[in-house]
């Protein structure tokens, strides 16, 4: 372990650590900090099953008993709990994620001199956890020491004066994907990929919709779908693959612990999303050299893909955009397609080195604070 010239008690606040986009960052971040010789804690709603592997010396600190027992708790008794506990860990620097925890930290915290980090995990214009509060979670912004970013454009968000306090950190990929590279060999490009929750930001509907053309035109494709979901969301989805008659064609796999295992076999990854923060799926297909198309919706996509060079763009909720690229894709030869996953891989691994991302945190935190 490398001793921090200026080790600092660390708070991280998340609702939890269950596999999602937003809970992986925070537990590599909480595990990059620690290791660095930082005090690190992690605040969550409660403690739960299958989460992120966290460094044994990261302490994790619940809220209460159950995510249940925590939201049947009035406001007031939530930030009494949250003030108590930060009482006890005494951070120098409050790290919080996603706009409810966000507010929570805010005014749990009034008054108590901490150095405090705000996250954006999201496209903040339309941030859906942000409707309903979006004064109090700008206020959040403008009280904070820092603002972690992930794009550039996400900044544009703010004001000039809080422009000033932005630092860009893009996700960290994980080490497992610098040991993995989808390998071209021949021309035939029928296996494609989709990792993302089953929810209406990733517009699942409008790729199968678009997917269901390429099908049409060449009847070997097949779309396998990763990522949980409600049984409400799941069944609205597979009745619509019913509807299409796509049922050998399009498979919803479900939540895998080892996508990077997965990812290679496929031949392209495909994102239908309305908005994004900085997709991780998106980054770790990337990463694993697969060529890559998405939407280009506000934020994240266009900061990763050159289109043309390193992946493809396709209009916001466009079923025909979205299908033209699809058939574009299945028409490359496996020459275009090792090229175009070579420069994706490259992209990435400069966009989200250690240098760019951990690093970065590591030296705000110790000396821009």
């Amino acid at each position: 372990m490398v001793k921090s010239q200026n080790m600092k008690k660390i708070c991280i606040a998340i609702h939890g650590l269950a596999h999602a986009g937003a809970e992986r960052v925070a537990a590599s971040w909480a595990n990059y900090l620690s290791k660095e010789g930082h005090d690190v804690s992690i605040i969550v709603y409660a403690c739960t099953e299958d989460t992120y592997n966290l460094d044994d010396r990261v302490r994790v600190v619940p809220l209460a008993d159950t995510t249940e027992q925590y939201f049947k708790m009035p406001i007031s008794k939530k930030l009494l709990c949250i003030r108590k506990v930060i009482k006890q860990e005494k951070p120098q620097v409050l790290i919080s994620f996603l706009p409810k925890m966000q507010i929570s930290m805010m005014l749990a915290t009034m008054g108590m001199r901490i150095k405090r980090i705000e996250t954006v995990r999201n496209n903040p214009w339309v941030d859906k956890d942000v409707e309903g509060k979006r004064k109090l979670w700008n206020l959040c912004f403008r009280k904070s020491d820092k603002v972690v970013v992930q794009t550039k454009e996400q900044a544009d968000y703010f004001s000039e004066a809080i422009q000033k306090k932005c630092v860009v950190i893009s996700n960290p990929i994980s080490k497992e994907f610098y040991k993995i590279q989808k390998k071209y060999t021949d021309d035939t490009i029928k296996k494609f990929v989709a990792v993302a929750r089953l929810n209406t930001q990733k517009n699942y509907p409008m790729m199968i919709r678009a997917f269901a053309q390429t099908v049409q035109k060449y009847p070997e494709c097949t779309l396998d779908i990763y990522g949980g979901g409600t049984p409400e969301k799941q069944q609205e989805i597979q009745e619509l693959i019913c509807e299409l008659d796509m049922n050998q064609n399009v498979h919803l796999c479900g939540w895998r612990r080892d996508i990077h295992k997965l990812l290679p076999q496929y031949d392209a990854f495909l994102m239908s999303s309305n908005y994004e923060g900085m997709p991780n799926a998106l980054a770790e297909a990337m990463a694993a050299g697969l060529v890559c198309l998405s939407t280009d919706c506000r934020t994240g996509p266009k900061d990763m893909i050159d289109h043309g060079n390193n992946g493809f763009l396709a209009a916001t909720g466009d079923i025909d955009s979205f299908a033209k690229e699809i058939d574009k894709i299945v028409r490359m030869n496996w020459q275009q397609c090792a090229a175009i996953g070579t420069a994706a891989r490259e992209k990435i691994f400069e966009m989200c080195s250690e240098e760019n991302t951990l690093a970065r945190l590591k030296y705000m935190i110790e000396n821009e604070l």
